[in-house]
């Protein structure tokens, strides 16, 4: 399931996911939507708070991927 979903399936609001994980909405905003490439740590974060249901594969976006942490998108 990707981040949106899971968030409009249980009306919590993209700024309150953001607060949890301590980023910027514009930042989490952009991985949602696969802007930006998204950090491991964010990953790993993202599939603890939702206990699983939020997988690292749901942030893969065509030709955007997860990225290792520290690593610069181009």
């Amino acid at each position: 399931m990707d981040i949106r979903t899971y968030l409009k399936d249980r009306d919590i609001p993209l700024s309150r996911m953001a607060q949890l994980l301590g980023l910027p909405v514009a930042t989490l905003h952009g991985y949602s939507v696969g802007r930006r490439g998204v950090p491991v740590s964010v990953v790993a974060e993202v599939e603890k708070i939702t206990k699983g249901r939020v997988k690292a594969q749901d942030w893969v976006f065509s030709e955007k991927v997860v990225r290792p942490e520290g690593e610069r998108v181009r």
